[in-house]
């Protein structure tokens, strides 16, 4: 999480895995804070999400998202897509 004056701003998640691939994912942010201090904030969450993931020993971490303005910050960080064909599926239980 980051926060502003002691206001959360944003946070995500890594989820871990037995394998050396790790996930990304649940990223997001107080659409209430100036835009400025929100971009910020998210690009610091990112490189510290980047930082922790490497810290836990793994050598490879994905994302799934449709937002562009997030697939911009995660291309100028190394990201590369993948797959063109991803499909998510999911069940109740």
């Amino acid at each position: 999480m980051v926060e502003c004056n002691n206001t959360p701003v944003c946070a995500g998640f890594i989820y871990q895995m037995d394998s050396p691939i790790c996930s990304i994912g649940s990223m997001a942010s107080d659409i209430g804070q100036n835009k400025d201090i929100r971009s910020a904030a998210v690009e610091k969450m990112i490189d510290h999400l980047i930082i922790d993931a490497k810290e836990l020993g793994y050598t490879m971490t994905v994302v799934t998202t449709d937002k562009n303005k997030l697939l911009d910050r995660l291309y100028k960080r190394g990201f590369e897509k993948f797959d063109e064909n991803l499909v998510q599926v999911g069940r109740a239980l």
